[in-house]
């Protein structure tokens, strides 16, 4: 296995180049322009921007859910969840964590530094779930930050709505990562004893916008209403979350309906994850790993979702995954495969998506998933 703390590059990484002028950095059009530029050639441009490889903490973040997983699974080497864990916590602040790049989206700009809830969630969950194999109170007190994070900076008020937001300097809300949020922060809460109300009612605008919808929209309004696989994934773990937290009827029905959706429209027969839906391509490492994780977690409330987890995780390991490195390739499209390897949108989340395969395969739930069924079980 690569070391999960080695330096590496990102599909989104450009702006970090020392090489782009000023003028670029200062105009939304050209950032997005050099961003995306970077991100789809096949060529390695980061020595051309001048892009030094960096670690981030969201790859940080999987690896150590990762590792929790299989500590779970077959406890072995306590240490390495705890050091993963202590490197992790030092890249956050008072459990907020962000990229380390700044980001030009379709409908956002955030700079390096910024928190925002999709880094916060996986490093929060990473901690939760170390904090449930190691039993270490320091660890779980970290995952409280992080969801205390969430409620505190990024839960807002939209049009009289209750959400999370992506980051502080936005109010657009987007369905995914308010559920991934909203799930995250009930999870903590019932484990701690805490009150959910509150994310269960910023899960809801999602859960009430998203209802009856055969595909679902990245986000609220015209800009935001494109709809692709790992996105998707992010809605359903959110959710899943949430059922198990909660056991709203609610988001256990958007549950139920969103997963047989995107089974059915997001993988061919063989496995391959579309990136959109009935789209044979490009077939992207970060769909599919995202799409093993969440289908493997989700196996005990649908077996279906373990079948379908097995072939994606077949055809990911024949098509996107290096035989004699076992590293990772970004893509493959109708031109080849597109061999660069980038360490958090591929390496990273596909650790966590064996991981929890693995655990899957044993009959057992990841531990978070675990522990909110326990609770449950004696509701």
């Amino acid at each position: 296995m690569a070391d999960p703390l080695a330096p590496g590059h990102d599909p989104y990484d450009a702006l970090l180049g020392t090489r782009i002028p000023a003028w670029v950095k200062r105009s939304a059009r050209m950032r997005q322009a050099v961003i995306q530029i970077r991100k789809r050639s096949r060529l390695d441009l980061a020595p051309v921007l001048g892009v030094a490889p960096f670690t981030m903490a969201k790859t940080v973040a999987c690896h150590l859910s990762a590792a929790a997983r299989r500590e779970a699974l077959d406890p072995a080497d306590v240490g390495a969840v705890r050091r993963l864990s202590a490197d992790l916590v030092s890249r956050g602040r008072h459990g907020a964590y962000a990229y380390e790049f700044d980001v030009q989206t379709r409908w956002s700009y955030y700079p390096a530094g910024e928190p925002n809830l999709i880094v916060t969630v996986f490093a929060g969950r990473a901690l939760l779930e170390a904090s449930l194999v190691t039993g270490d109170a320091w660890l779980l007190a970290e995952a409280q930050a992080s969801a205390d994070f969430l409620d505190t900076g990024l839960r807002s008020e939209r049009a009289g709505r209750p959400a999370y937001r992506y980051t502080a300097l936005t109010d657009r809300l987007i369905h995914n990562a308010n559920l991934l949020g909203a799930g995250f922060v009930a999870a903590v809460r019932a484990l701690t004893g805490g009150d959910e109300g509150p994310s269960l009612a910023a899960a809801r605008t999602s859960v009430e916008a998203l209802r009856g919808l055969d595909a679902w929209p990245y986000g609220d309004g015209a800009s935001l209403g494109w709809s692709d696989s790992f996105h998707t994934a992010y809605d359903l773990d959110g959710l899943s979350w949430l059922a198990l937290a909660t056991g709203d009827p609610g988001c256990v029905a958007l549950l139920d309906a969103g997963l047989r959706a995107w089974c059915t429209e997001f993988f061919g027969k063989d496995g391959e994850p579309f990136y959109y839906a009935g789209r044979k391509g490009p077939f992207d490492i970060h769909a599919a790993a995202t799409a093993i994780d969440v289908l493997a977690r989700l196996g005990s409330h649908d077996p279906g979702s373990l079948e379908l987890a097995e072939r994606v995780s077949a055809w990911t390991d024949a098509n996107l995954v290096d035989p004699a490195t076992g590293a990772t390739y970004y893509r493959k499209g109708r031109l080849g495969v597109d061999r660069r390897s980038f360490p958090r949108w591929g390496d990273a989340h596909l650790a966590a998506g064996r991981a929890a395969l693995a655990s899957a395969r044993s009959g057992r739930a990841c531990p978070v998933e675990a522990a909110l069924a326990e609770r449950a079980g004696t509701r």
